[in-house]
């Protein structure tokens, strides 16, 4: 088990300190990183609602061509298949 002397400990706790955070510092990314996820949320619903109105037209285009399709289909074996 190695041994430090309290110079040496102290040294090294005197080098870690200035790279330390203060509550400052801390409060102030706090409230840089609410400010970007508000921001990032606010984006996603817009992408979100913009994505699923775009599905949903294409849904009721393609439900829409499938209902003409079996409706033609029908139509043309009723008239000619005897």
């Amino acid at each position: 088990m190695r041994s430090f002397s309290i110079n040496a400990r102290l040294t090294r706790l005197e080098a870690i300190v200035p790279t330390l955070a203060t509550r400052e510092d801390l409060a102030r990314l706090d409230g840089r990183l609410t400010e970007r996820m508000t921001n990032l949320e606010g984006k996603l619903t817009t992408l979100v609602h913009q994505e699923l109105k775009a599905m949903s037209w294409r849904l009721i285009t393609w439900n829409t061509g499938v209902l003409v399709a079996s409706f033609a289909g029908v139509f043309f074996i009723a008239r000619h298949v005897n």
